[in-house]
């Protein structure tokens, strides 16, 4: 991944977040992690954006754009994630509290 925005040497404009809320006991775990920019760290805290089982995006069907402007979240659909191969995926157990608890659309 090319991180294009940086200020002092440190990324900036990315978060990361917490797959199983860390209020919800979601560990600081890399495994309960993924890196996102604020818009799509929203929209996934919203339960806008889903993964799937192959670690695909998934956009709830409930969501609807009421104006165009910039790229829709609904072009991410079916996209596969971006994982740098030195890094750990998203444990399955986060995943599927992120479905079962978060995601508003068909898991």
């Amino acid at each position: 991944m090319r991180i294009s925005r940086v200020l002092n040497g440190q990324a900036t404009g990315i978060d990361a977040a917490h797959v199983q809320w860390h209020a919800l006991s979601g560990p600081d775990d890399v495994e309960n992690g993924i890196a996102l920019c604020k818009l799509h760290h929203w929209a996934f805290d919203k339960g806008i954006i889903g993964i799937d089982d192959e670690d695909r995006i998934c956009i709830a069907d409930v969501f609807v754009a009421q104006q165009d402007g910039g790229l829709p979240l609904e072009s991410l659909a079916k996209r596969n994630l971006a994982v740098q191969p030195r890094n750990k995926t998203i444990a399955k157990r986060f995943l599927d509290w992120h479905r079962n608890n978060v995601y508003l659309g068909a898991a």
